[in-house]
């Protein structure tokens, strides 16, 4: 098997291990895999539209509808003050945030096998994702992601060895990358 091969399917095994886990946590907590996607999501990026949901977990508006109103059945999140009634977002509330940190014990063994790396196998690891999340999101295999690799004020020395932020005028190491930053501005 060609080593492109083995890499994706390597990654395959890494996403089943995960979803298994997910699940299975999710299981015991009463919450969908898909449920608990949308609380870990809700955590990070506070509050936000069922739209922004969906398309950051690559799933239908109605398939995200209907997932956000169990949820809010069980009081894991709220749904906020919106002028238009077509849309509106949602949080997290209280009780759904003590979830998040209850469903996010699944990712303890997966946590410990990264700490085996060795700090360089970390960094390269890191790098190598974003860029390979860059190029599946160039290809349109994934939704936008808000990384500095897609970031206007991200900046490269002409070996692509060294980053740089505009923003905050200053250099970036590799374990600074952002996946998710709030200062994102699309090139």
């Amino acid at each position: 098997m060609e080593l492109n091969k083995k890499i994706l399917s390597a990654f395959e095994r890494i996403n089943t291990a995960m979803r298994f886990s997910l699940q299975k946590s999710g299981n015991l907590r009463n919450v969908s895999p898909l449920q608990a996607q949308i609380l870990f999501y809700l955590l990070t990026n506070k509050q936000t539209s069922t739209s922004k949901i969906a398309e950051h977990l690559c799933v239908s508006k109605p398939t995200i509808s209907d997932a956000v109103a169990s949820i809010m059945k069980k009081k894991l999140i709220k749904k906020m003050d919106s002028n238009d009634g077509r849309s509106y977002k949602v949080a997290l509330t209280n009780k759904g945030i003590e979830e998040v940190k209850i469903l996010s014990s699944f990712e303890t063994s997966f946590l410990e096998s990264i700490n085996k790396l060795s700090d360089q196998q970390k960094h390269s690891t890191w790098e190598a994702l974003l860029r390979l999340l860059k190029s599946m999101q160039e290809q349109g295999l994934i939704p936008m992601n808000k990384m500095c690799f897609t970031c206007n004020h991200f900046a490269q020395d002409t070996f692509g060895e060294k980053y740089y932020c505009n923003l905050m005028n200053s250099k970036l190491e590799d374990q600074n990358l952002r996946l998710n930053c709030e200062e994102h501005e699309s090139t």
